[in-house]
């Protein structure tokens, strides 16, 4: 897609004149802005479904959201909807993971005593202590 694209803005300058030829560029770098922030959404079913954040990579997260919160406020500064507009998405689609993060614990909503905390069992079974060695000697 990529290298018919390129040939296309690159060879089709008699046919296309540089304001087209942006906007063909424009258009296909946003869509795949899309697709690199949607790519989260089969996640967020997953937590939804299961209660449980524990799919969404917390650093991942961050960085997208981050990334896409500055993009939007340096494309509403400089007035370019090329730049907000897939960013905004991406801020919204960040939020919602973070909310979902929020309500939902890392380790589902079975392993949780009714007041909020972790079992006792679970608390020790998540200690992982060193294996006794032969002695060096």
């Amino acid at each position: 897609f990529w290298l018919v694209l390129i040939t296309i803005a690159a060879l089709g300058r008699p046919m296309l004149d540089e304001n087209s030829r942006t906007l063909l560029i424009g258009l296909a770098v946003n869509a795949n802005f899309v697709f690199f922030y949607g790519a989260p959404l089969s996640k967020i079913a997953t937590v939804i479904e299961s209660k449980a954040s524990g799919s969404i990579h917390i650093p991942t997260m961050i960085a997208s959201l981050l990334n896409g919160t500055l993009w939007l406020c340096y494309g509403i500064a400089v007035s370019d909807y090329f730049i907000s507009v897939p960013n905004g998405f991406g801020s919204l689609l960040g939020i919602v993971q973070l909310i979902l993060c929020v309500l939902y614990p890392r380790h589902g909503h079975t392993s949780r005593e009714s007041d909020g905390s972790i079992p006792e069992a679970m608390f020790y079974e998540s200690i992982h202590l060193p294996e006794e060695s032969a002695p060096l000697i």
